[in-house]
């Protein structure tokens, strides 16, 4: 699966278990981020980067920028390593 399918597919797995976001409610580009989806109250990306270690057990907060396309590629990676 090519970089945009993988963040396509982790963007929308994550967006409706987290944000309950439907696809086709957002815009994705190869520099969207996590930043992209916070509320305006949130100053940083902790609470993202909790969620996607509940939801699939993979640590991201190392990962600058956090792109969508580079949290789905560990998140990805990840998988096929176990």
């Amino acid at each position: 699966m090519d970089k945009l399918k993988r963040a396509i597919s982790f963007l929308q797995s994550f967006r409706r278990k987290d944000w309950d976001f439907e696809p086709g409610n957002y815009l994705l580009t190869n520099d969207s981020s996590l930043w992209d989806f916070n509320d305006e109250e949130e100053a940083s990306n902790e609470v993202h980067y909790r969620k996607i270690m509940l939801l699939y057990g993979v640590g991201v907060s190392d990962i600058e920028p956090p792109t969508i396309a580079s949290i789905a590629r560990r998140i990805h990676e990840s998988r096929s390593a176990g």
